[in-house]
């Protein structure tokens, strides 16, 4: 009778959701495990705060990235996906293919900004991606070996030792 009833009601799946709350019993009948719930709870404060001090540094360095960088990471690509970094915007868009970013985040918004200096901070790969954005230079020029390699250098130096190693020790 209950199968027929839940297989007309399968809306009812969710109730069993809250299955999962029965944990919540076990709070309620042991003293230590309410004194590590409240010290849980007491630290999430603290953690916003520190969130919101992270937030506000990616943002600085999101704005400022956009604003020296936007637009400067694009190439040609074929197809095929090949790279072809020997051509400029309108060589590129002449022979048929593509003047678009690379297959990494860029400069060129704020949420892509942010995505890269994510990456950045994770400290997993970001010398790659300081190289790429000294290569940069202005829109619809080819990339040129250390084109844009002073801006690029300090603002991913001072970004890697002020998100990186500030915020971790946070």
């Amino acid at each position: 009778i209950m199968n027929i009833f839940f297989q007309r009601f399968r809306w009812f799946k969710v109730l069993r959701s809250f299955r999962a709350f029965r944990a919540w019993r076990t709070i309620t009948h042991s003293q230590n495990m309410r004194i590590v719930v409240k010290s849980i709870l007491s630290t999430l404060h603290m953690f916003g705060n520190i969130a919101m001090v992270m937030l506000v540094i990616f943002l600085i360095f999101g704005v400022i990235g956009v604003q020296l960088f936007k637009g400067r990471l694009r190439l040609c690509i074929q197809n095929d996906g090949t790279q072809l970094p020997q051509f400029n915007e309108d060589e590129c868009l002449s022979l048929g293919h593509r003047w678009e970013n690379p297959n990494i985040a860029n400069f060129d918004n704020i949420g892509s900004a942010l995505i890269l200096l994510v990456e950045v901070a994770s400290v997993e790969m970001w010398p790659d991606r300081m190289y790429t954005v000294m290569d940069a230079t202005p829109s619809g020029e080819r990339p040129r070996r250390n084109g844009n390699a002073v801006p690029a250098a300090l603002f991913f130096v001072s970004f890697f030792i002020i998100g990186s190693f500030l915020v971790i020790s946070l």
